[in-house]
């Protein structure tokens, strides 16, 4: 009887590790890719790796339908914009917001996004932020945000994924999108096969 409550005690702690390194996330470490925002480069044989001088949001950006909707770019480290030329983009195509001259130019945005699209109270060109506010957001305004500033022929950009939910889904937990209600870690499979493991074995040991 005891080595029969030995081995299944081993048999189990085997299962416990086994689904715990299943559900572990490849590690990063090591890896030769940089993370959203992270510019790699090489010196000598080592990899080092930057920040980018612009950035954007890495995740997508969920909106809804009549809501307001704010996409932030920033410099960094800051720095002074004043006298280049700003854009924001949809799908490589529309201009959301113009910035040239020292002025915005609300004659170059898009018809989409005229009188929609602003820069906001909480942008500050001269320290290099650059958010974009689209207020009563619409189901076509989904799509691929760009940020880019200009001087000469530099430029430097970066962009947002941005998917739009009709309003009534906010308050309908089953047909809402994953990227506006919180996503819980599927975790009743592997507790229920630990749990009949775990039965089998105590059933077996009783005979």
């Amino acid at each position: 009887m005891k080595w029969k409550v030995i081995l299944g005690f081993v048999v189990v702690v085997a299962i416990v590790l086994l689904i715990t390194f299943i559900g572990r996330e490849p590690d990063l470490i090591g890896s030769d890719e940089p993370k959203p925002g992270i510019v790699a480069r090489l010196v000598g044989s080592q990899p080092v790796q930057e920040k980018d001088p612009i950035t954007c949001s890495a995740d997508p950006v969920a909106a809804v339908v009549g809501q307001p909707l704010t996409l932030n770019c920033q410099l960094e480290p800051q720095q002074d914009v004043t006298t280049k030329v700003i854009e924001w983009m949809f799908n490589k195509k529309g201009r959301v917001l113009v910035y040239k001259s020292r002025a915005f130019s609300p004659g170059d945005q898009a018809e989409q996004f005229r009188d929609r699209a602003s820069h906001g109270s909480s942008g500050d060109l001269t320290k290099g932020k650059i958010p974009v506010i689209i207020s009563s957001v619409r189901e076509d305004d989904a799509g691929t945000y760009s940020c880019s500033v200009r001087n000469g022929k530099q430029q430097i950009s970066c962009s947002i994924q941005v998917t739009v939910a009709p309003k009534e889904q906010l308050t309908d937990p089953v047909n809402t999108p994953a990227g506006v209600r919180s996503k819980a870690p599927d975790q009743n499979g592997a507790s229920l096969a630990l749990a009949v493991v775990i039965s089998t074995f105590l059933c077996m040991l009783c005979y």
